[in-house]
């Protein structure tokens, strides 16, 4: 799954504190660059979470593999019954 997409596109934040950006309160003065920041322990777990999906493959090239082999031996079956139950209850395998 691409999720890339998802969210605002890069550079589109208005820069936050400056006087004139779209977003901004008139009369604050502008934050400088080497102001500390502190991000909250959610915003980490957030962060973490982005990078962990960023870096895990769409495809599992060992289970499509494994597959491939069972489908060209003819040996790939599928049971209706669960298949029909994942469709219909919408469940995971």
């Amino acid at each position: 799954m691409d999720v890339s997409r998802i969210g605002p596109e890069p550079g589109t934040f208005p820069p936050i504190g400056r006087p004139g950006a779209p977003h901004g309160r008139p009369g604050r003065e502008p934050v400088p660059p080497e102001a500390p920041i502190s991000v909250s322990p959610e915003v980490r777990l957030i962060l973490a979470l982005h990078q962990l999906i960023q870096n895990t493959p769409d495809v599992r090239p060992e289970v499509v593999a494994g597959l491939k082999a069972q489908v060209e031996a003819g040996q790939y079956r599928v049971d209706e019954t669960e298949l029909a139950r994942l469709l219909l209850g919408g469940g995971r395998p």
